[in-house]
């Protein structure tokens, strides 16, 4: 009884941090949207909705590859293989490095605010708001994954810290970056 009730402690444990991160990955588009609308305008904020399944991707990216490579992870852990699993990690990091790259010059290459939706009205803005965060694919792709591999490791709660840690600098970085700098709906996404 002792072992199932430590085994629903440690389950709540770690569903809660990750439901709680993904609520909180999602504040980040609301956020930039909430600020980019009071601070630029209606189109403006347009273009952030309009860039959402962009950010969706790159966290889709993130969520495979730290699954598959946990899942490997855990298996040479549990083997005693400590060196096989630091090379998978490094290997793991390695091609989402190469996937962040690839992924921020094709966005910054290829108009991709039209497949994405946006038209006359919001077309500048949403070319803007992608400008601002193509060059950061990797740091997205990144910071998720690591996310997801923290929490893995055994540290739910540091993971949860980063996360909130960043949503809140996002905040601050936001109205700097609309309010403060005059830098529009390009800041918000540096921002981000």
């Amino acid at each position: 009884m002792l072992e199932q009730r430590s085994l629903l402690s440690q389950f709540t444990r770690f569903t809660g941090a990750t439901v709680a991160s993904l609520m909180v990955f999602s504040l980040y588009s609301i956020v930039d949207g909430l600020f980019v609308a009071k601070g630029v305008g209606e189109f403006a904020m347009a273009a952030v909705n309009l860039a959402v399944p962009f950010t969706n991707i790159l966290f889709s990216i993130a969520v495979v590859f730290a699954v598959g490579a946990n899942t490997i992870i855990a298996i040479y852990l549990g083997r005693g293989e400590g060196e096989r699993a630091d090379s998978l990690l490094s290997q793991n990091l390695a091609l989402l490095t190469v996937i962040g790259v690839a992924i921020s010059l094709l966005v910054l290459t290829v108009p991709f605010a039209r497949l994405l939706g946006a038209n006359e009205t919001t077309l500048d803005y949403t070319v803007h708001y992608l400008r601002g965060l193509a060059p950061f694919a990797l740091c997205f792709i990144v910071s998720y994954n690591m996310e997801i591999l923290v929490k893995t490791d055994g540290y739910p709660r540091i993971a949860i810290a980063t996360v909130v840690t960043g949503c809140l600098a996002n905040c601050a970085l936001d109205y700097l970056a609309i309010f403060v700098l005059n830098w529009g709906v390009w800041g918000a996404a540096v921002a981000t």
